[in-house]
């Protein structure tokens, strides 16, 4: 499954860079304050969605942190899709943002699909975590399907941060990284005590 992963991202990365070889080099300035923005609040919610893990690996016994681990995977798959709808609205978020008009229609539209696709999803967990667990861990991880269902329930929320800041990237505000990393840090001391 990994290295399946690994061949399609690679086959993607080898034909995009093949299909935009025309585009010519990337300027030095590519790395605007855009750029930077989307970096920070990329990284610190890659932190905050990450940091369970880092945590039961030091709290829990090394099974326990095996199964969480495991769970965690499937659990946060939850926001695949989400994250992919995040993706593509971007360029009509800032479009409209960049021309003054109104994106809360777009925006509203997109957290109810995205609501579906987490409701969905963590129905499907829920009923079919054994089966898929059993698939692609064995036996012994089956345990795990009990933990991941509440884990993409967790995460959910997540899902609509996502959309958010897609919002506030797309009309260029910083504010918004204050607040995650204030989340980031509370998180961080939470999942500590």
């Amino acid at each position: 499954l990994v290295g399946g992963i690994v061949l399609a991202s690679t086959a993607v990365a080898v034909a995009g860079l093949w299909l935009s070889r025309d585009a010519g080099s990337i300027d030095l300035r590519a790395i605007d304050p855009d750029v930077r923005r989307a970096f920070g609040a990329y990284t610190m919610l890659w932190l905050i969605l990450g940091a369970d893990v880092l945590f039961a690996r030091a709290f829990f016994p090394e099974i326990d942190a095996g199964y969480y681990a495991a769970a965690a995977v499937l659990g946060k798959a939850v926001l695949w899709v989400p994250v992919l709808i995040g993706q593509l609205i971007f360029p009509r978020l800032a479009a409209r943002s960049q021309h003054g008009s109104s994106v809360r229609q777009l925006a509203v539209r997109s957290a109810r699909l995205v609501a579906v696709v987490v409701v969905v999803s963590v129905a499907l967990l829920w009923s079919l975590g054994e089966p898929v667990f059993r698939l692609l861990y064995g036996e012994r991880y089956v345990t795990a399907a009990e933990i991941a269902w509440k884990i993409g329930l967790a995460v959910a929320p997540f899902a609509l941060v996502n959309l958010l800041i897609q919002y506030f990237l797309a009309r260029q505000q910083n504010r918004f990284l204050v607040w995650m990393a204030a989340v980031l840090v509370v998180q961080v001391l939470t999942l500590y005590v």
